[in-house]
C-alpha cells in the first residue's frame, strides 16, 4: 500500500504543489511588473496607513462570507431561531469559510503590518501584490468549497503558504538572521 492510496490525497497533493507554484509565480511576476505606481511613503505613519488601506481590501472575502451567511439564514428562518445547521449545507460551508478566512486574515494582517515597516520604496509594491493574492486565493477556496470540496486545498495552501513564508522571513529579520 502506497502512502497516497486514496485518490483524494492525490488531488490534495497536486493542489498543494500547484498552489505553491502559482502563489510564488504570481507574487514574483506581479512584484516585478506591478502596473501601478506606489505613492511616495516616507514616514512610518504613512506606511501603516498604506497597510490599513490594503487590510480593508483583504477583509472583503470575509465580509462577503458574512453576507452569504446572513442571506442563507434569512432564507431559512429556522436557523434564525438557533436550529442546528446541517453539515455540508450551503450555510455550513459559508460558516466554515468565514471561520477559516478569519483565521487566515489574522495571520495575514500580522504579516502585513510587520512587513510594511521593513519595506522601502519600490519594495512596497509587495503589499498590494500580497493583498490581491490573498483575495484571489480566498475566493478560490470559497468557490471550490461550494463546487468541489476536495479542490479547496489549492485555495487553502495558496492563502497560507505566502503568509507563513513572509512571517518566517520577518521573524528571521527581527532576530537579526536576515
Amino acid at each position: 500500500m502506497t502512502m497516497l492510496s486514496d485518490p483524494r490525497q492525490k488531488v490534495a497533493l497536486s493542489g498543494i504543489v500547484a498552489a505553491l507554484f502559482f502563489s510564488f509565480s504570481y507574487i514574483l511576476i506581479c512584484a516585478l511588473y506591478f502596473p501601478f505606481s506606489i505613492p511616495v511613503i516616507d514616514s512610518e505613519a504613512d506606511k501603516l496607513f498604506f497597510a490599513w488601506q490594503n487590510a480593508l481590501f483583504a477583509a472583503l472575502p470575509l465580509g462577503g462570507g458574512m453576507f452569504a451567511v446572513m442571506v442563507r439564514k434569512f432564507l431559512r428562518p429556522a436557523t434564525l431561531d438557533g436550529e442546528p445547521v446541517l453539515d455540508g449545507s450551503r450555510l455550513d460551508i459559508h460558516i466554515r469559510f468565514v471561520r477559516d478566512t478569519t483565521q487566515n486574515l489574522i495571520l495575514f494582517l500580522i504579516m502585513l503590518f510587520n512587513m510594511v515597516m521593513y519595506l522601502e520604496g519600490d519594495f512596497l509594491r509587495l503589499i498590494p501584490v500580497l493583498t490581491s493574492w490573498f483575495i484571489i486565493a480566498r475566493l478560490h477556496y470559497w468557490a471550490a468549497y461550494l463546487l468541489s470540496p476536495p479542490h479547496r486545498i489549492f485555495g487553502a495552501a495558496a492563502t497560507l503558504a505566502p503568509t507563513l513564508f513572509f512571517n518566517a522571513l520577518l521573524c528571521l529579520r527581527i532576530v537579526g538572521l536576515f
